[in-house]
């Protein structure tokens, strides 16, 4: 059921024992409205774990993220669970079926195309969900510290692509600069997040660009990386991040997609736009996202999901465009 901003902070105050949830594959907005929450219930009184199926990067560790998250489940009473940022409950992997179960349940998103998985829903289309997690603090005159606005700041920095996507609006510079009246290294943000890449990720994606084609006239770019790939460059799934703008950043790129191998017949595939509704392509494949950032998951071989891709890519953008 989706409910009001009001209804969402009336629900989260009421309850005293939560347990919060981020994504799979976590990013920065869902790590850092999760932790924000956190302390924010903390400082009310409550009593909060995080919960995460996946590890959290290292680059989160020099902003005070690390003992924050949990990967297996206490067994303890918790009379509200919420997903924070998580468009399905898929996305909350081996935590998805005891989301479902529980009588107590909310999720708070800023994906328009949310899934409404929860008892309760909250969604609104802002820049991030640490956005409205830094509403939700403001309307319950919650003090933030210098770590919550770092958090904070962390998820609304990478989910606007530092302040540079179309989601920047004058609210997500209206929130920067409530966030940095606080102590917030901004500099080591953009360094850590923006600026510094391993050498691994750096092989990496020097295979991934020489494994880029282009369709439609080149207008659909599409770049990929195999499990051959990951080993050559000793690199993991968490290297690709970013990889995406690599393939939309092409001058003539409309939409560009980077496809990750996650095992024998499984593959990872993000999509971004320069104006293209890629969320209503992925959700096409059971995926979803933003109107011009976007994923989904395939299985299948290499070069029948790259078919596919392109084959749906011109039914929905292209539908009149002759293929050679």
């Amino acid at each position: 059921m989706r409910i009001s901003f009001e209804k969402c902070v009336s629900i989260i105050f009421d309850a005293n024992n939560i347990a919060l949830f981020c994504h799979t594959r976590p990013d920065g907005d869902s790590l850092g409205a999760a932790l924000a929450l956190k302390k924010a219930l903390i400082k009310k009184g409550k009593k909060a774990t995080i919960f995460c199926d996946d590890n959290i990067p290292k680059k989160f560790d020099i902003f005070g993220f690390s003992g924050h998250f949990v990967k297996d489940f206490v067994n303890e009473f918790f009379d509200l669970l919420i997903a924070v940022d998580c468009g399905d409950a898929n996305r909350l992997g081996v935590f998805s079926s005891l989301f479902r179960t529980h009588k107590n349940t909310l999720t708070i998103d800023h994906h328009i195309g949310h899934d409404d998985f929860g008892a309760y829903t909250y969604v609104e289309g802002l820049s991030s969900t640490c956005e409205i997690m830094l509403n939700i603090c403001l309307k319950k005159g919650i003090a933030l510290d210098d770590s919550m606005a770092t958090a904070l700041f962390i998820g609304l920095s990478t989910d606007t692509g530092n302040f540079q996507h179309s989601n920047t609006n004058k609210n997500s510079f209206a929130a920067a600069q409530i966030l940095s009246d606080y102590n917030v290294d901004i500099a080591e943000i953009n360094r850590k997040f923006y600026n510094e890449n391993s050498i691994n990720k750096l092989k990496l994606l020097g295979l991934a660009l020489t494994n880029m084609r282009m369709f439609f006239e080149n207008k659909l770019c599409i770049m990929y990386v195999t499990q051959s790939d990951f080993a050559k460059a000793k690199a993991t799934m968490e290297d690709t991040e970013g990889f995406t703008d690599y393939a939309v950043n092409v001058d003539t790129a409309e939409i560009g997609v980077c496809i990750s191998q996650n095992n024998q017949n499984s593959y990872k595939v993000s999509m971004r736009s320069k104006g293209q509704n890629v969320a209503e392509i992925c959700r096409h494949f059971g995926g979803g996202g933003h109107i011009q950032a976007a994923g989904c998951v395939l299985c299948g071989f290499l070069e029948d999901i790259i078919d596919k891709i392109v084959k749906t890519v011109g039914d929905f953008v292209w539908t009149d465009f002759l293929t050679s």
